[in-house]
């Protein structure tokens, strides 16, 4: 008897402790997902302030030669701040980072976001670079089934476009940033999916005809022989 009952306690003990090591083992991993997160978050502000540094240096010079290297520098921060989207996403999925944590990381890699949409802009007029920019406003899937739909017909165009669309996506029910209310009001979003080309506001869902009719538009009298404007 006092044996089967020390088995017991023996092996409760042991759950203990196997529980406690897999919740400690699970604390480390999340802390290192989240560190590795912020170090990319980090590099990108900093990249982002040579590149706001870049264009500011532009506007004092009488000839813009420098504007390829602002540019491939600026597209080369985008790839890399993509990536650590998708990163996030994946962490949030696996159920391997807190939410808190993940809201923090999403507002930053949000304002991230609207930074180099607005960079963009300004550079453009420096440089009289070629590329239209979209702002895309998605929501879940029960307030917006077609948003699934309305990525995949992105995701091709960015594929045919390349550095020619600049994509800036925004979570319509993320609060937590008041910024993307901002930009809501300002275009009048309503309704998702809504799509911003170029400023003129697109409610509902816009297939690829559409978009490409809309693309072709924005493009106006600039090469698009990838699109096949009519």
């Amino acid at each position: 008897m006092v044996k089967s009952r020390e088995r017991y306690v023996m092996a409760g003990i042991i759950t203990v402790i196997i529980f406690l090591l897999g919740f400690s083992i699970g604390l480390v991993v999340e802390s290192k997902r989240i560190d590795f997160v912020q170090d990319e978050l980090r590099e990108q502000k900093i990249e982002y302030s040579s590149s706001q540094l870049q264009y500011n240096f532009l506007n004092t010079l009488e000839t813009k030669d420098t504007c390829p290297a602002l540019f491939e520098s600026y597209y080369n921060s985008l790839l890399q701040l993509d990536k650590t989207r998708e990163r996030l996403e994946m962490y949030i999925q696996d159920n391997t980072i807190s939410d808190g944590s993940f809201s923090l990381l999403k507002r930053e890699y949000t304002l991230e976001q609207i930074r180099y949409w607005m960079l963009s802009r300004q550079a453009k007029e420096v440089c009289d670079e070629h590329f239209v920019t979209l702002l895309y406003f998605y929501s879940d899937e029960d307030s917006c089934p077609q948003c699934n739909d309305q990525q995949t017909v992105l995701l091709y165009y960015k594929k045919l476009l390349g550095d020619k669309l600049l994509i800036f996506s925004f979570d319509s029910q993320f609060k937590e940033e008041p910024m993307i209310d901002v930009l809501r009001s300002r275009y009048s979003v309503s309704t998702y999916p809504t799509i911003v080309i170029e400023d003129e506001t697109i409610s509902n869902y816009s297939d690829m005809e559409q978009l490409k009719t809309l693309l072709c538009e924005a493009y106006g009298t600039r090469d698009t022989e990838m699109l096949e404007c009519e």
